[in-house]
């Protein structure tokens, strides 16, 4: 029995430490499955703006200030939230998170680009905004784009 005790003392005490705490991972886990649900959100009401805005009779500046807070905000917070759910040591997804974090970047950017673009009368700001947007996706999702994007039409 002492030496069964003995051999546990000394196991316990040789053990190696753990890669990473499994708890962070979880919490990575979980903000990446947050973030994944409202980005699905998020990216419709973008494509429902942008078809269906002028057609509701939205002015360009109403449809940018609708872009802003029904997709820029939440873009924005969403990084927020992918930030603070950063772990202090790596675990298996740390790599995902920067993704999630640069993606949602990129899309704060692009829409607030289309905003102004809406704002300020500018076809090509808004296809360059809807451009950043796409390739965005794409990186995200490990993909080249592969298709140009169109702009809503600006016959306001």
């Amino acid at each position: 029995a002492l030496a069964l005790a003995a051999a546990l003392v000394w196991l316990a005490m040789h053990l190696p430490q753990p890669a990473y705490r499994y708890g962070d991972e979880l919490r990575a886990r979980q903000a990446i499955q947050n973030f994944r649900s409202a980005d699905r959100g998020i990216s419709q009401q973008w494509e429902l703006l942008l078809r269906r805005g002028p057609a509701q009779g939205l002015s360009f500046e109403e449809l940018a200030g609708t872009i802003e807070a029904r997709v820029t905000e939440p873009y924005a917070r969403s990084f927020e939230e992918l930030v603070a759910a950063t772990p202090g040591s790596p675990v298996p997804s740390t790599g995902e998170l920067g993704v999630l974090q640069a993606y949602a970047q990129q899309r704060v950017e692009a829409s607030r680009e289309v905003a102004e673009g809406f704002r300020t009368r500018d076809p090509h700001k808004i296809r360059q905004g809807l451009e950043q947007a796409k390739q965005a996706r794409a990186a995200s999702q490990g993909i080249a784009p592969t298709q140009p994007v169109s702009a809503a039409p600006l016959s306001k």
